[in-house]
């Protein structure tokens, strides 16, 4: 018995020794986004007007170029688009015309004066105060669009959830300096002003309070009620609702959908004359807000700051710049078209379409394989895949800005009301027909999933990131990898609730959507336990995207293998993909994103997919002693 406990002691001395020598002959990757990265970032300095630097952002520049060229050619060409340049880059503008509809709201005498006076400013400038509306597919029933009643929002636009979430204090505080500042341009006292933006955001905070915070806004289950004019009414009890919904042009419907309707009980239950004071001049302020862009130059100015401020960033104003991309924004369909005339290339799309079928065809192997899903919920889902619909750049156009009839003998406000009341009118069109309406535009350097008509899109621009003489691994890092991203929204904790002809509809087995759920748990606590700058990446918020990262990262390795990769082939990918999250953004920008982007930090979005998958540990030997490492 001595003897081989002796015996043991050297053994075990050995093991221990062995496993030192491993550890520091081991060259492991404890950052797999920093081990590619980190060089090119260092040599990153951000000027104190950028946001931020990335790949997207290196080819949105590019093709921001571009239009910008196009809207120049637009401005010398068009008279419409050049006399209302003209008016846009006019440093004396007049407030008048907004200024009388403010003073029409501080004339209300008492409530029903006041909803009077509102529900003409709703009309005449077409300026959202009592609800939000937008216009879109039934989510149960696609055939048709309706309406949507959103959440009010509150200064600048701010949606009512960050007054109810620490994460977003330093913002709102911002908002009530700014909102200081504009009722000083428009004529009060420090004094005055600071007193009616604390009534006004004391009132912002108690109807958040009551409001759907942002992980709720992120279930799309939470935002359909249907609802008939009589139930609208039972909610905005203070107010008319035939004779406001006539005035919106939206009378006609049978029914309506309402995505928070605690939102809207809250903001009603203000309605009164005890609150009328606060309601004029949180009104008052609704308007100029709106409107402030075309204003008196203090006015756009003081817009400026704020977007400074709330981003991080030094930038000073420019009213040509500012005209510029003003332009490019009211304009924007026949920029659009003339950037897929002068862009698109039929090749690319071969290429795209390749990969979409290579990748589609992994998914439906894949599903046949899961051990989790029965067979009646996986033919559901192959049923999706087989009626994926892909639009690859668009060929078709509506042009809306032809109908602009931009007066130069007017004022610039003047002419944006004109400009206001066309657009919303096209808009309240789509009750009429069943036109969609893309997410994005040709310009933008992105894709997206459509759950609502069950499609995956690319935009012109999209392109920038392909290049058919790269190798097949490198695109597939990058196009494959955003490909097989959006692919797998299809699936994810929203998508998965969509039929394969796009309604809100459960095709699911009651035991595998448990066994989804369970899966996208743990895809929570995953990443719930990375952090950012001593910020937790919020799992809950973030699941829907970690999902399609995990997916997507899954397929194009696994389809990688079935083409016999090797482990440069390997390398080739995963640098492609590490590579193309490469960003460095401003401090308090960032701060921004983890606490309301729905996507993970770049950084994460590498380090954590690639830590989920079993051939980056194969081709980097990820061993328990790297920091990549996780247990399975």
């Amino acid at each position: 018995m001595k003897k081989k406990k002796l015996l043991i002691i050297p053994i075990i001395c050995i093991i221990f020794l062995c496993i030192g020598i491993y550890i520091i002959n081991h060259k492991g990757i404890d950052d797999f986004y920093d081990y590619v990265n980190k060089e090119y970032l260092d040599s990153l300095v951000l000027e104190s007007n950028e946001i931020g630097v990335s790949e997207f952002t290196k080819y949105q520049n590019e093709v921001d170029d571009e239009v910008d060229e196009i809207t120049k050619k637009l401005i010398n060409n068009n008279t419409n688009a050049k006399n209302l340049y003209n008016l846009l880059t006019n440093k004396n503008r007049d407030n008048k015309i907004i200024y009388n509809y403010v003073n029409l709201i501080d004339s209300s005498n008492n409530i029903n004066e006041f909803i009077n006076n509102v529900m003409k400013v709703e009309k005449d400038l077409n300026v959202d105060i009592f609800t939000t509306i937008s216009i879109s597919k039934d989510l149960l029933d696609n055939t048709h669009n309706i309406v949507y009643f959103e959440p009010i929002t509150f200064d600048f636009s701010s949606p009512a959830y960050m007054y109810n979430d620490r994460n977003f204090d330093s913002y709102t505080s911002i908002f009530k300096g700014y909102l200081i500042k504009i009722m000083k341009v428009y004529g009060y006292d420090i004094k005055t002003a600071r007193n009616i933006s604390a009534k006004i955001y004391e009132m912002e905070k108690d109807i958040a309070s009551n409001s759907l915070i942002l992980k709720d806004i992120t279930n799309v289950e939470n935002l359909y009620h249907k609802i008939s004019k009589e139930d609208l009414q039972k909610i905005y009890s203070n107010i008319d609702i035939a004779k406001y919904l006539e005035i919106k042009g939206i009378d006609k419907e049978e029914y309506y959908s309402i995505v928070d309707i605690d939102n809207y009980k809250s903001f009603n239950s203000y309605l009164t004359n005890d609150n009328l004071d606060t309601l004029k001049e949180y009104v008052k302020f609704k308007i100029i807000e709106s409107y402030a862009p075309f204003m008196s130059l203090d006015y756009a100015t003081l817009l400026n700051e704020i977007n400074n401020s709330t981003l991080g960033v030094n930038k000073e104003y420019d009213i040509e710049d500012d005209a510029l991309r003003t332009i490019e924004s009211l304009f924007n369909d026949v920029i659009e078209k003339e950037y897929v005339l002068s862009n698109f290339k039929e090749e690319d799309k071969i290429y795209i379409e390749n990969m979409i079928k290579e990748i589609v065809d992994y998914y439906k192997k894949d599903i046949n394989s899961l051990n989790w899903m029965s067979k009646e919920t996986k033919e559901s889902a192959i049923k999706k895949l087989d009626n994926l619909k892909v639009n690859i750049s668009k060929d078709k156009f509506v042009i809306i800005s032809d109908k602009y009839k931009i007066d130069k003998n007017i004022t610039l406000v003047e002419n944006i009301i004109n400009i206001n009341k066309i657009v919303n009118d096209y808009n309240l069109d789509l009750l009429n027909n069943n036109k969609e309406v893309s997410a994005i535009g040709e310009t933008v350097v992105n894709a997206y999933y459509n759950p609502q008509n069950n499609s995956i899109n690319f935009p012109t621009a999209f392109a920038k990131f392909l290049n058919i003489n790269n190798s097949y691994y490198e695109n597939l890092g990058t196009v494959g990898m955003v490909i097989a991203h959006e692919i797998t929204h299809a699936f994810d904790n929203n998508g998965s609730k969509f039929d394969y002809i796009g309604n809100l509809n459960n095709w699911w087995t009651r035991e595998d959507y448990n066994n989804f759920s369970g899966l996208m748990k743990k895809v929570e606590d995953y990443y719930s336990k990375y952090e950012v700058n001593g910020i937790k990446v919020n799992g809950a918020l973030t699941v829907g995207e970690n999902i399609a990262d995990l997916g997507s990262i899954n397929c194009i390795t696994s389809i990688s293998n079935e083409k016999g990769a090797t482990k440069e082939d390997y390398k080739v990918l995963f640098t492609s993909f590490a590579k193309m999250w490469r960003s460095k953004y401003q401090e308090t920008y960032q701060k921004l994103l983890l606490t309301s982007d729905t996507h993970s930090p770049d950084k994460i979005r590498v380090n954590a997919t690639l830590s989920s998958n079993d051939y980056f540990y194969k081709t980097y030997n990820i061993s328990i002693f790297d920091k990549m490492y996780k247990d399975k």
